[in-house]
């Protein structure tokens, strides 16, 4: 039996076991799904068993949606409820904090980004699974881009697409400096100032994808073809 790891595994299984009981309950976001003890029992020939005594009084989770262009509001909040429901069927009475994600391209993906849906959403979540013998709270609702566009786009001769291959050749060129700092004012903050010089190493990629999508979101037509 090991400590020193919040989530439960077993690391060796056989006629012996090693295996980390983990925490017996979450305590952050990414320490989700099902915390407790667990039990060990050992018969006459040495056989072991282990198996999970949940202790949580309070469960994480971390649940994606994924989109496209065709999908409506009302299909995913559809879908929001009906994972709602799952979850709480699966939790055995315990209540909830959920974090939700969604992800995909087009003009829902759009308006949850720039609008006031993702807050509304994420409001009647809460008015109607935060209430209750059993609560379920949503804590969060953010959106995820991959950054992956459709490949003609770039070759379109429009503003989007002068704009996709301007972005583009900075992802090309991982040594070409985006020097971000140049466009605020001069009496910017220090803190600022640095923090957008720093944005040449690991943080590069990411942000030039969520640039990519900014860019799409403002200058596509409301129909995206």
């Amino acid at each position: 039996a090991l400590g020193g790891r919040h989530a439960r595994g077993t690391l060796v299984s056989g006629a012996s076991k090693v295996h980390y009981a983990g925490s017996p309950q979450g305590r952050h976001p990414e320490e989700d799904d099902v915390h407790g003890c667990s039990l060990v029992q050992v018969d006459e020939s040495r056989n072991t068993r282990v198996s999970l005594i949940p202790t949580d009084m309070l469960r994480w989770r971390n649940e994606r949606i994924v989109i496209d262009e065709a999908t409506t509001r009302e299909q995913l909040e559809m879908s929001l409820r009906e994972r709602m429901h799952t979850l709480m069927e699966n939790a055995d009475g315990v209540d909830l904090l959920v974090g939700w994600t969604v992800a995909g391209l087009g003009p829902l993906a759009a308006e949850l980004r720039r609008g006031t849906l993702a807050r509304t959403l994420l409001d009647a979540l809460r008015e109607d699974y935060g209430k209750g013998s059993q609560i379920a709270w949503s804590t969060d609702l953010a959106v995820e881009s991959s950054g992956v566009l459709p490949p003609h786009w770039y070759d379109q001769q429009t503003i989007r697409g002068d704009y996709l291959r301007a972005v583009q050749s900075f992802q090309a060129e991982p040594s070409r400096t985006l020097r971000l700092e140049a466009y605020l004012p001069e009496n910017a903050d220090d803190e600022i100032v640095e923090l957008l010089a720093g944005v040449e190493t690991a943080s590069r990629g990411s942000l030039l994808n969520e640039v990519s999508v900014l860019g799409v979101d403002l200058l596509s037509p409301e129909e995206v073809a």
